[in-house]
Parts: structure tokens; C-alpha cells; sequence
């Protein structure tokens, strides 16, 4: 009778476990905010409730993945960084939810050599 009974409270652990696996792997990255600090990509996001942590992968202007880093989610919330190679030009940050679901992106125009070049003013005279 022992048996059959610890048998039934495993089958019921079993069961809760993936049924909250479930939940998880159902939940997505809600957003994707990047921004360029010198020779890095700072990224920052939320997650839906149940996300414990995200893939985020650095894609090149041509969208190869040229890096990838998985970190953590705390109160539905998440961030890390990526280091710049030389030559990036344009960059995209793609995060999902590590137990799979869908892309948000954030896109990054990289200023060359770290220095910003102001735009200049619209005069309204023609050039």
C-alpha cells in the first residue's frame, strides 16, 4: 500500500513539473531596448512572468550571429552586454525566452569609432 501510494504522490509531482515546464516555455521576451556605450552594447528587456532566463544573440547588419550570451531574468527583468568587434556597423539584439518561444529585436546604429558626429542643422537653405 506504501508503494502504491508513493507512487501516485510522484506521478502527481511529475505532473505539476511539466505542467509549470509548460508554463515557462510559454512565456516570451516581452521587449528589447540597445544602446551603444563606447566599444560595447548595453541591451536591457522584460520578460513575461515564468521566464527565468534569455538567449540574446549580436547579429551583424547582414543578420549572421556574431556573438551570443545567456543571462539571467530577476523579477521580469534582464540585461547584460556584447563587446564590438571592429567594422560593426549596424547591429541587432535578439533575445528569447532560454526555453525556446519567440525573437525580440532591438536595432543599434554604431557610430564609428566611438564618437558620436552630430547631425548638422536643417537651415532650409539649399546646398
Amino acid at each position: 500500500m506504501k508503494k502504491i501510494a508513493l507512487g501516485i504522490v510522484a506521478a502527481g509531482i511529475t505532473v505539476l513539473g511539466l505542467r509549470a515546464g509548460a508554463v515557462a516555455a510559454g512565456a516570451d521576451i516581452s521587449t528589447v531596448k540597445a544602446e551603444q556605450k563606447g566599444t560595447s552594447v548595453s541591451f536591457t528587456g522584460t520578460a513575461d512572468a515564468g521566464v527565468l532566463a534569455a538567449t540574446c544573440g549580436l547579429l551583424d547588419k547582414n543578420g549572421n550571429e556574431i556573438a551570443i550570451n545567456s543571462v539571467a531574468v530577476n523579477d521580469t527583468k534582464f540585461s547584460g552586454d556584447f563587446t564590438l568587434g571592429s567594422g560593426v556597423k549596424v547591429a541587432t539584439i535578439r533575445c528569447a525566452n532560454y526555453s525556446g518561444g519567440s525573437w525580440a529585436t532591438a536595432e543599434v546604429v554604431v557610430i564609428e569609432d566611438n564618437t558620436f558626429i552630430p547631425k548638422a542643422p536643417d537651415t532650409g537653405i539649399a546646398r
